[in-house]
């Protein structure tokens, strides 16, 4: 199901399968994950900088609110975001303006 959570111990059993080299396809195969969800906990833990045996030595709850992932925005974002809201609303009315190129306004991609 989208959006929700592995086990601690699926976690560590794909620590342990990158660890011998195993790709990500074959771990997702094996442990019957989605690849993209294997990919985004490896590269997950990757931006955290800690070494798989370290990952793999630390207890269930310690490696959750490691890689837990923020359930909220910064404000500050929110308050940039939220002053950008009268400017789409006014480009929105023009011809040929559609949301993602908004989008990529806002963002800085266009």
């Amino acid at each position: 199901m989208a959006g929700t959570t592995i086990t601690m111990s699926k976690l560590k059993q794909i620590i342990r399968h990158r660890d011998h080299g195993m790709a990500l396809q074959t771990i997702s195969k094996t442990l019957g994950i989605a690849r993209n969800t294997v990919k985004k906990y490896l590269q997950l833990i990757e931006t955290k900088g800690f070494s798989h045996s370290e990952l793999l030595k630390m207890e269930d709850e310690e490696l959750n609110a490691l890689l837990a992932e923020p359930g909220h925005t910064s404000a500050s974002r929110f308050l940039d975001m939220e002053g950008f809201f009268p400017h789409v609303l006014e480009e929105l009315k023009r011809t040929g303006v559609n949301r993602w190129n908004l989008w990529g306004g806002y963002t800085g991609l266009s």
